[in-house]
């Protein structure tokens, strides 16, 4: 396996996230976590990679999501989902990495991956 990485939800994005959410974001059971109760969170300058997602990308995640309805349930606007426990959580268009086996490529000044295929053995090629 040259290369393996973990998704885990930035903590900051999470927070941030969470932040913006409104009260018609939310069902009526849901609880909103505050910044101290979200432990799960992974520390930013522990992430190693960062997919950037536009709102099409964003709105395609809301429809898987919202497809798998008996595992985590969509809030009205799509901008927050919960679990069985109720903790409501934004839905976030980036995708956070931890990179679990394999070497890192080169990184950004926030010591983020700039190219997640680097040291795979692929080319660059034109199209």
């Amino acid at each position: 396996m040259p290369k393996f990485y973990w998704t885990v939800l930035g903590l900051s994005a999470l927070i941030s996230g969470a932040r913006a959410l409104v009260p018609d974001d939310l069902r009526p059971e849901w609880v909103l976590p505050r910044a101290d109760e979200i432990a799960f969170g992974y520390s930013d300058d522990g992430i190693d990679a960062v997919v950037e997602a536009d709102e099409q990308a964003r709105a395609a995640k809301v429809a898987a999501l919202a497809a798998h309805a008996t595992q985590v349930v969509v809030g009205p606007t799509g901008r927050a989902a919960a679990l069985s426990n109720n903790l409501a959580l934004p839905i976030l268009a980036d995708e956070h990495y931890v990179l679990a086996g394999g070497s890192a490529g080169a990184r950004d000044e926030r010591g983020w991956e700039t190219d997640l295929l680097a040291g795979l053995g692929f080319t660059a090629s034109g199209t």
